[in-house]
């Protein structure tokens, strides 16, 4: 699996006012579902993987090398922090004021693919994480701020924040399958 992201570069702007810094996916698993069946561990990470974005880190492909021949028909990725830490977690700025989105509940995606594994061979699933999209969700006017007093003030949007359920429903709508990933 490769992976691309919108924005394509960090510290990025974002729209008018909003710069995103970084995000961190802690993933509990990430596999494909074949005709295998779910849980297989030829297609399944193994353990928690941390894909990080920032001015320099992007994450690294996952290969599924022992991948049986066969079809596919769903990536599947499971955010958890395990509760030592954040699922996942998003820093930046949004009009010069810093702003941190973080969640330790677990959040599961699963996203449909159709893919054929013939044998001996090889395929890449390209996936787009449009965090763009994500932060769309976002309504900064009514974003809870922590003021502590300038220029200490920061936006803290976290698991138990009123905007918290719009931003996890539009970041599991932001991660997608991507054709032109070869």
């Amino acid at each position: 699996m490769r992976w691309e992201s919108t924005p394509p570069t960090f510290s990025s702007t974002v729209s008018t006012g909003l710069v995103l810094a970084s995000v961190t996916l802690n993933l509990a698993s990430l596999g494909v579902v074949g005709s295998s069946g779910p849980g297989d561990p030829r297609t399944t990470t193994p353990g928690v993987v941390k894909l990080q974005w920032d001015s320099a880190n992007a994450p690294s492909d996952v290969s599924f090398s022992m991948a049986p021949t066969g079809s596919y028909s769903l990536v599947t990725v499971q955010l958890d922090g395990m509760l030592t830490s954040s699922s996942f977690s998003f820093r930046g700025t949004y009009n010069g004021i810093s702003y941190s989105i973080s969640d330790r509940n677990p959040l599961t995606i699963s996203i449909d693919i159709n893919r054929t594994l013939q044998p001996g061979g090889l395929d890449a699933i390209g996936l787009m994480a449009k965090f763009d999209v994500a932060l769309a969700a976002i309504d900064w006017a009514t974003a809870p701020i922590d003021d502590q007093g300038a220029p200490d003030q920061s936006y803290e949007i976290s698991g138990s924040s009123a905007q918290m359920p719009a931003f996890r429903n539009a970041l599991m709508s932001a991660l997608q399958i991507d054709s032109t990933i070869q």
